[in-house]
Order: C-alpha cells, then sequence, then structure tokens
C-alpha cells in the first residue's frame, strides 16, 4: 500500500514515499489542468447537474473534471486515492478538499478562478439506475476528505 487513511477524519498520508515518488515521476500521472480544479462524480446524474451549475456560475473560470475521464483518473491516481470516487473534490496546488470539507473552497474558487478550462469533456454517461437524492445529499454531509501532497505529490501540476 501506497497510502494509509485515517477514516475517522478522512485524513491520509503516504506510507512509502519512495514507492510514492517513483509512481508519481514515472510519466504516466503528468497532467496539462492546474489548480485549482473540481473533480466530480460524472456517471452520476445528480452530480453531473451540480458540475454544471458550478460551472454557470464560476463563469468557466473553474477547471471542472470527471472522476472516471482520462485526465479524472490521472488526478486521482497521482494526488488522491482509490476510493476518492465516493464525493467530490477541490484540488489545490498542495492540497485537495472533499464532499463537506470542499465547499467553503469550492465557494472561494469559483469567485477568485482565473485561467480555468471550464467543464472540460467527458463522456458523461450517467448510470442506469440513476442517483438517488437523499442517498447523495447524505453523502455529502457524512463524507469529509482532506489530503495533503507538499511539494514532491504536487508534480503533476508541474511541467
Amino acid at each position: 500500500r501506497l497510502f494509509r487513511r485515517n477514516s475517522t477524519q478522512g485524513h491520509h498520508s503516504v506510507d512509502n514515499p519512495v514507492a510514492w515518488a517513483g509512481f508519481l515521476f514515472s510519466g504516466e500521472h503528468h497532467t496539462s489542468v492546474r489548480p485549482p480544479v473540481m473533480l466530480y462524480d460524472d456517471r452520476c446524474r445528480l452530480c453531473l447537474g451540480f458540475a454544471r451549475a458550478v460551472n454557470r456560475l464560476a463563469g468557466g473560470r473553474l477547471t471542472i473534471v470527471g472522476h472516471y475521464t482520462e485526465e479524472g483518473r490521472r488526478l486521482r491516481a497521482s494526488l488522491l486515492y482509490p476510493e476518492a470516487t465516493e464525493m467530490f473534490w477541490v484540488l489545490e496546488e498542495r492540497e485537495a478538499h472533499g464532499g463537506r470539507a470542499a465547499l467553503l473552497p469550492l465557494l472561494r474558487h469559483m469567485v477568485t478562478a482565473r485561467g480555468g478550462m471550464g467543464m472540460l469533456p467527458g463522456d458523461n454517461v450517467c448510470a442506469e439506475d440513476g442517483c438517488d437524492v437523499f442517498v447523495r445529499s447524505a453523502s455529502l454531509i457524512r463524507n469529509s476528505g482532506h489530503v495533503e501532497y507538499g511539494p514532491s505529490r504536487a508534480a503533476p501540476w508541474h511541467d
């Protein structure tokens, strides 16, 4: 395992920094997007609607990426942890905020972000069974996360 999760507080840290560094610098995980970035579940109708509303309210100044797009997979692999699809995330230069912990950073970036790419295209294939509004809303209240990457883990943001 490359990471350790403290499930009671939603914080994550790296168990094996040498393996993590090799994983990040392998070249597979370089990304062309720059922070701040909002990651959302692009297989959920409710989440897709939320992402579209954020994009509209932010005037396209914030980069918004689906969890299951190529770019989203790359970002999750290099900066987050495997179960990161359980909530939306706001990725910043040196840390990420998920779920309810991401609400204030998201609002701040919706107002202050400049030079974002807007909502990146994806297949936006929603699950056949759709999303239960109450379940997804409860997951926003229940789930919260924070990941610090520090200087070495911020590598995917740089050329």
